[in-house]
């Protein structure tokens, strides 16, 4: 993981051999994570890695004490795939092809220590 801090939060990096999530935590709502990358290689999609990446960022947030985790996306496969991951829609994104999700991550285990 890479950690990067700034005047506006904090931007996680989460990367594996085959894919990356970026999830940011601002410092104006430091409950609330948001997703603001999760990419796969296509070479490689179908295999578990953006399941395996969603769910470390999931952890991660929540070792943060965040709350929440919030992403935008576009509807279809996408946003069926979050739905499946726990995430609800409760909004419309900027752009009117979008719509905001989030994951209530009250009920998403912490980390284990090794």
């Amino acid at each position: 993981m890479i950690k990067y801090i700034n005047d506006y939060g904090i931007d996680l990096f989460i990367t594996s051999e085959y894919g990356l999530c970026r999830i940011t935590i601002p410092n104006k709502t430091p409950t609330v994570a948001f997703l603001s990358t999760l990419i796969v290689d296509d070479k490689h999609r179908h295999c578990g890695i953006g399941n395996k990446l969603l769910d470390t960022a999931k952890l991660i947030a929540k070792e943060y004490d965040c709350e929440v985790l919030t992403l935008q996306c576009d509807e279809g496969w996408k946003a069926d795939w979050y739905k499946r991951k726990g995430f609800m829609i409760i909004g419309e994104g900027y752009d009117p092809n979008m719509i905001i999700m989030s994951c209530n991550l009250s009920t998403t285990n912490k980390l284990k220590e090794d």
